[in-house]
């Protein structure tokens, strides 16, 4: 999301004109909260993306709940034959939204695109995540095909 948005402001003219200064002051303006809900996500992409197993594992919640029935021991098992197995991963999102935000829990759902040298796909990725010690965590996770 920093990249993107590094990369937007050095595209931009050294004069806005008056529909993309509207354009600018007509974007949402971020709580503390909401700024650092992406961040997390920011820094959960990263840790997976440099393939540094604990850090990733870090970002999930003491209370995490995996999809497919999976204990959480089987759960990590898997991740980490998965995440060191490849020889590099790529992660991608895409229009990430806040859907839910009550105090210390939030959804978060975007689009995913995820590739290895083992696998390439597109999923929409949505994230239950509860704030554990001031920092956010990730209580479950759910993967769902685009049609």
């Amino acid at each position: 999301m920093k990249l993107l948005i590094c990369l937007f402001l050095l595209a931009m003219p050294a004069v806005a004109s008056a529909a993309e200064t509207a354009a600018i002051e007509s974007a949402p303006v971020l709580s503390q909260t909401e700024k650092s809900i992406f961040q997390f996500l920011d820094d959960w992409a990263l840790a997976w993306h440099n393939q540094a197993l604990n850090a990733y594992l870090g970002f999930y919640a003491k209370d995490f709940t995996p999809e497919n029935g999976l204990s959480l021991a089987q759960w990590r098992a898997q991740r980490q034959q998965r995440l060191l197995a490849a020889n590099f991963v790529q992660i991608q999102m895409i229009a990430p939204q806040i859907t839910r935000l009550h105090g210390e829990n939030a959804t978060v759902q975007f689009v995913q695109k995820y590739r290895s040298n083992q696998l390439q796909d597109q999923t929409l990725k949505t994230l239950q995540l509860i704030r554990e010690q001031g920092r956010w965590k990730i209580l479950r996770e759910s993967t769902a095909p685009i049609s």
